[in-house]
């Protein structure tokens, strides 16, 4: 498609794989006289290249929303732990508390998820063996993300580069 005064023709290239620093592209146009001109543009790219630091930040989108947490999430044995009462509410679920036996508890519809601080999982009253048990930081539960989101019925992806995880249902 070719471009005009009012409407800029598409790009249809990608450009994939561009480590930090400065790029330049020349961006070509033909008046009606049949001249071309070309200016060149700059832009730089900034960020970790690659694989992220374990300090970037872990950002946790759900169905196009991001959540706000008053703890941050944490990765831990390659698990994302979130706080739980912002991800069972976000997820339509009631929780529950019981700090006698240290359980917390989420429904929603026919599924109710229990989670023993740093111990056992149960869904539906069957055990669940989870890689990394729910543990306090900060004065807050936090559970982990994949197994309570697909529990409840979610699909789950993690972008490694971008340091974020998408819920989807």
């Amino acid at each position: 498609m070719a471009g005009t005064a009012d409407f800029a023709a598409e790009f249809d290239k990608e450009l994939k794989a561009l480590t930090p620093g400065k790029y330049y592209y020349k961006a070509f146009a033909t008046n009606k006289g049949g001249v071309s001109y070309g200016k060149v543009k700059e832009f730089n790219i900034t960020g970790p290249a690659g694989e992220p630091k374990a300090g970037d930040a872990i950002r946790v989108v759900l169905d196009g929303q991001m959540l706000q947490f008053d703890v941050p999430p944490v990765i831990e044995n390659d698990r994302t732990l979130v706080p739980l009462r912002v991800i069972f509410e976000a997820l339509g679920a009631d929780v529950e508390w019981n700090g006698e036996t240290q359980t917390v508890t989420a429904k929603r519809s026919d599924t109710e998820i229990k989670l023993i601080i740093g111990g056992e999982a149960y869904v539906n009253g069957q055990a669940v063996e989870l890689d990394v048990p729910a543990k306090i930081i900060e004065d807050r539960t936090l559970v982990p993300l994949r197994f309570v989101s697909e529990a409840l019925g979610c699909q789950v992806d993690w972008d490694g580069v971008t340091r974020t995880v998408s819920i989807s249902g």
